[in-house]
């Protein structure tokens, strides 16, 4: 685990110990955001400026950055001179002169800021709150500028159904995160996040998608779906790994019968 995914978590490890616990806490992605409570629609649109990335950003997951180019240094430097945020988002098409994001993008803080010896910047963000581009500056500042809206979840109902999800999401991770630390002596406690709509998106930030899967999952306002989605990437990662194992022991065991 890297020191960056710690921000995020607060974990305790040894050298397979006999007890770890993995703490994981809504509180610790709490900080600023644009849009104030992400569930309620405002009518008034925030400019912001953008970032442009290789791959999209979810809310409470981390993206370690360096920024070498002169505009977005002079952007983030513009942000927190002037105590104003800024969002993220997945490079649809297009070059430096005129690129197209995804109109879905993603808010974030910074958790972490060091300088390079060449003038570049180090940084580790964290996504907080969805947004849609509604329009677009690129005439403003060397970097881009966006109007923007918050992107608002479906209402979420509890009943049977959906409580069955959210213990198989939970149960699914657990059985996950024990196959992918592969120790049996390590105790592993997880403090899930009781709001439907974090636990999808904090479960979804700790696994391996591309960047289009991330992006449909960014889009997608209907937190049942993307639960049952989480679910699905889950089971299939975590059967990826047993077999991974289960092909580097049986070719050890060769290697074994060889001599």
């Amino acid at each position: 685990m890297t020191e960056e995914t710690r921000q995020a978590f607060d974990y305790t490890e040894g050298e397979c110990p006999q007890t770890g616990i993995l703490a994981w806490s809504a509180a610790a992605m709490v900080g600023y955001t644009v849009f104030g409570n992400a569930n309620i629609m405002s009518s008034r649109l925030a400019e912001i400026p953008i970032l442009l990335v290789d791959s999209p950003l979810l809310p409470h997951e981390l993206l370690p950055l360096r920024l070498s180019e002169p505009a977005s240094i002079e952007m983030l430097e513009y942000c927190q001179r002037n105590g104003v945020p800024f969002g993220v988002c997945f490079l649809r098409e297009g070059g430096d002169d005129e690129p197209i994001p995804y109109l879905i993008g993603c808010t974030v803080r910074i958790v972490q800021q060091s300088a390079g010896d060449d003038g570049a910047l180090n940084v580790v963000l964290a996504g907080e709150d969805r947004f849609r581009i509604r329009s677009l500056n690129r005439t403003a500042r060397r970097y881009l500028v966006a109007r923007v809206e918050p992107l608002v979840d479906e209402p979420w109902e509890y009943c049977p159904q959906t409580d069955w999800l959210l213990t198989q999401v939970r149960d699914a991770f657990r059985m996950f995160l024990d196959i992918r630390f592969g120790c049996p002596e390590l105790r592993i406690e997880i403090a899930f996040p009781d709001d439907p709509c974090t636990l999808s998106f904090a479960v979804a930030s700790y696994l391996t998608l591309d960047p289009m899967q991330k992006q449909r999952m960014l889009e997608n306002t209907n937190i049942e779906e993307r639960l049952t989605e989480v679910l699905r990437l889950i089971e299939a990662e975590a059967l990826a790994s047993v077999q991974t194992a289960r092909t580097a022991v049986e070719e050890f065991a060769s290697l074994i019968s060889l001599n």
